[in-house]
């Protein structure tokens, strides 16, 4: 069983304004969590686990098993289950497995299910990015709690449905305006980044020229371009898929939450700025209008303007009128605290072509430094000008009331210091934003880090990973991952005060939103990210697959922690943003054809050795075997790792593999490779067990106490098959056995033990009345067996398992836990699957509702074990 933890779905909402209308894409889930104190007023976005997008529907990239065809001379001869073994625990080849001659041919092979992907210019994914300018940020896509950085494939879907009409024409005008999306991208390509109204210019020019010259109509293409380009309102930088996008992603993240912390304090700022200008006004200044001819003539009014003679009085009234009227003492205090206001007043607004000054910063997000030294100097500069900063905003408020008294005030802010600030003010520091690549970090650094993660300087540090295998695989058997930048983030979770994100560039919505949160957050914080930068040398693979392989394969699980949100490590941490977070591996499918030409289904556990075969490094570790030559001893490597020790020796892990031509293979993990995989899984099991997913602890709870109540109520169940007790009845008393299996855990949560003393049986339901003797034998079976589906609801453990396989039929209750919504939304089959599917067991598909349904026979046996009480 799995303790129960908070898994929640994902909330993502995009807004384009079009022509003042909004287009949405939402999908129900939890909003954002509530902040640290002193933080900005938007809810930030929930963070979304990684996903991989629809691939693109290809009969060329059909994975076919091989039929009558060779296998390519450079595999070589099919090796026997014996030279398997061999391989499997030396990684010596046998001979006649193509020897060096088969290392180019390895090296193309891609795992079976990122196959379809391998050509990313035909796959709309999350990359581009766009990010909107900031004067234009309400007009695109900005607005509070929703996505701020915005696929591009986004924007398209939203134009095409805005712009585009029904019907064969408007089929033309969506063709061809994907056509101009992945021109676009392909200029991004060329150009690193660049403006998404000038790449659509160029986009759209060329495509027309290339009209033009095939002699297409263009002017009906031109049209088109024009409707949808004037249905988007606004401008923005789009970013491609590559390793500086992190650092552009995370200054833009910093002004934005900037600006967003900062308006109601600089609104302030300004009325105070322009009061105390008033009251310095100086006398003279003033008087020379007040007393002068046309002033006292004005204040006058009408009545008396040929009885007076004003020249005169204001001849008078100068020569009278005191020196100053403001003390000397409190003239210079309410300078001082001008000064000071208007000094930082640019840097207030972000308006960092004012801020260029030496000593004066640069507005937020402006530049990252690469030295820790420099960012624990600047913190504490920082530190230093806004805590005099503060002061003077106080002053101000109490001088623009004539409130301040000098004998109360005076010593008060004569040793003001940080101890005196509010949480609300110290939440206003600027964090200072540090950008490191863990593949060439200084030493001076790393010791330096540690400081920083451990200070309560807001330092917010990017860690970018460029290459997780940097080594091959150490004769201890260590996996070769960048541990230090794993370390790095294990030390700032144990830390428990620092914010902690870990994704890949693969999950940019993971990116966003936890830029954003750990900028909310007052503390330090470090965002680890995997930009496969250094490793898509190493492999056939683009770096946008290389991050999301790394994160399916727990390589680099992704991961945050918010010390703002909670004291504990359930409020706190969550590995939601890993694939199937619930699971050691994560389950994949991948469809190919039969020699036979039958299409297939295949599920797949995506490991660290899918990971690790990508990787030419590793090619040494992996030997392809077709899959004529395959042996019933041969089994997927997910399903090795839960073989006995016994059964692990008489077999022979593989991995599904595809190459160029698109035939699918068996390759050989050797044992270097699986052992270093099941260490990656350690790893994982870890941080499950920190977020509350397989608690070794509620497990070995739960076994105990669900053995001692089989125990007390066997007496019970079979007084109940004696007795012949409907099925309706059965199922109260399971669900009597399950809440009391859950007041135990709960007891032991307390810091209470389990009672030793048997529980007591629960109370059985009245006997109804005998039947006749040579049908009560049936009835008694019948009694035993479920006829209606349910969930015992109180022990979900809030996976989604079940919620992906079909959520009409399943749903979630107000305390996210699972039941039946309507059993008659879905198949019997779904049923089933779900029940195998459910890590605890709790599903009980009942009997089918349609007696036409195929496969129906394989599937109430299959259904017989979780309908049984």
């Amino acid at each position: 069983m799995k303790a129960q933890t908070e898994q929640p779905e994902i909330k993502t909402s995009t807004s384009l304004k079009l022509n003042g209308q909004t287009g949405e894409g939402t999908a129900e889930g939890r909003e954002g969590q509530p902040t640290h104190s002193g933080a900005v007023s938007f809810s930030a976005p929930a963070l979304p686990e990684e996903t991989l997008p629809e691939p693109p529907g290809d009969p060329a990239g059909t994975i076919r098993e091989p039929g009558a065809e060779p296998a390519p001379p450079e595999a070589g001869t099919p090796p026997a289950f014996a030279d398997l073994r061999t391989f499997y625990v030396t990684a010596a080849r046998p001979a006649g497995a193509g020897g060096e001659a088969a290392a180019p041919f390895q090296e193309s092979l891609i795992p079976a299910v990122l196959y379809p992907y391998r050509d990313l210019a035909r796959v709309r994914y999350d990359y581009p990015l766009c990010l909107p300018d900031k004067a234009v940020q309400a007009g695109l896509i900005d607005s509070p709690g929703e996505a701020w950085a915005v696929p591009l494939r986004t924007i398209f879907d939203l134009l095409i449905e805005k712009t585009v009409p029904e019907g064969a024409e408007g089929e033309s005008f969506r063709q061809n305006l994907l056509r101009l999306e992945k021109r676009i991208k392909r200029f991004l390509e060329n150009e690193g980044t660049g403006r998404l109204t000038d790449l659509w210019e160029a986009a759209a020019n060329q495509i027309l020229d290339e009209a033009r010259s095939q002699k297409q109509k263009d002017d009906v293409i031109a049209k088109q371009f024009a409707a949808a380009r004037s249905a988007l309102n606004g401008d923005g930088i789009l970013l491609p898929c590559d390793s500086l996008t992190p650092e552009r992603l995370l200054q833009a993240a910093a002004g934005r939450v900037w600006r967003k912390k900062i308006e109601k304090i600089l609104r302030e700022v300004d009325d105070l700025i322009a009061r105390l200008r008033d009251t310095l006004d100086t006398d003279e200044a003033r008087a020379s209008r007040a007393y002068s001819a046309e002033g006292l003539k004005a204040s006058l009014g009408k009545g008396g303007e040929e009885e007076v003679d004003f020249s005169a009085m204001s001849t008078i009234l100068v020569r009278s009128r005191p020196a100053q009227s403001l003390p000397e003492k409190r003239q210079q205090r309410i300078s001082e605290s001008l000064r000071t206001l208007e000094s930082l007043r640019p840097f207030l607004a972000g308006e960092s072509g004012a801020a260029k000054s030496k000593g004066r910063p640069r507005a937020v997000g402006d530049t990252l430094t690469d030295s820790a030294k420099t960012a624990l100097e600047t913190a504490r500069r920082w530190q230093k000008t806004f805590v005099a900063f503060f002061k003077a905003l106080r002053i101000a408020r109490l001088e623009v009331k004539n409130r301040y008294q000098e004998e109360k005030h005076d010593a008060f802010f004569e040793t003001f210091d940080i101890s005196l600030l509010t949480p609300e003010e110290t939440g206003l520091f600027p964090p200072v934003l540090v950008s490191f690549t863990a593949n060439h970090i200084k030493a001076e650094d790393k010791s330096l880090l540690l400081d920083v993660l451990g200070s309560d300087f807001p330092i917010k540090i990017l860690l970018r990973v460029d290459d997780l295998a940097e080594s091959p695989l150490a004769d201890d058997h260590q996996p070769p991952v960048n541990f230090w930048a794993a370390q790095l983030a294990r030390m700032a979770l144990n830390s428990n005060h620092s914010y902690v994100l870990q994704s890949g560039l693969s999950n940019p919505a993971a990116l966003a939103g936890g830029f954003i949160n750990g900028l909310q957050y007052q503390g330090p914080a470090l965002f680890a990210v995997y930009t496969a930068a250094g490793a898509k040398d190493h492999s056939s693979l683009p770096a946008y697959l290389l991050s999301a392989a790394a994160a399916r394969s727990r390589a680099f699980p992704g991961f945050a922690c918010d010390p703002g949100k909670g004291a504990d490590w359930a409020s706190r941490f969550s590995v939601s943003l890993s694939t199937q977070s619930s699971r050691a591996w994560p389950e994949m499918n991948f469809l190919y054809q039969t020699a036979e030409g039958q299409e297939k289904t295949a599920p797949v556990e995506f490991t660290y050795a899918d990971f690790l075969a990508a990787d030419r490094r590793f090619a040494r570790h992996f030997l392809p075997v077709p899959p004529a030559a395959g042996s019933e001893k041969m089994v997927p490597l997910g399903e090795y790792f839960r073989l006995s020790k016994e059964d692990m020796a008489e077999k022979v892990p593989f991995l599904w593999m595809v190459d160029e031509k698109g035939l699918l293979w068996r390759v050989v993990a050797a044992w270097r490779v699986v052992a270093a995989a099941q260490k990656i899984a350690a790893h994982w099991q870890n941080l499950q067990e920190l977020a509350g997913i397989n608690n070794s602890y509620l497990l070995r709870m739960m076994e105990t106490e669900q053995k001692r109540l089989q125990d007390e109520t066997r007496p019970a169940t079979e007084t109940v098959a004696a007795q012949g007790v409907p099925s309706q009845n059965m199922n109260e008393l399971t669900r009597d056995i399950a809440f009391r299996i859950i007041n135990g855990l709960i007891a032991v949560g307390r810091g209470e033990e389990i009672p030793s003393a048997p529980l007591g049986v629960p109370s059985l339901p009245p006997s109804p009345a005998p039947a006749a003797s040579a049908a009560a034998p049936a009835k008694a079976e019948e009694a035993l067996v479920i006829e209606e589906a349910y969930i015992d609801s109180p022990l979900c453990t809030s996976c989604n398992d079940c919620i992906n396989i079909n959520n009409r039929v399943f749903a979630y209750n107000e305390n996210k836990q699972a039941y039946i919504k309507d059993a008659g939304a879905g198949t019997f089959k779904q049923l089933v699957q779900a029940a195998e599917k459910c890590p605890v067991q709790i599903i009980h598909p009942g009997k089918p509702k349609n007696p036409n349904e195929p496969g129906l026979e394989a599937l109430i046996k299959r259904a017989a074990k979780f309908n049984r009480v």
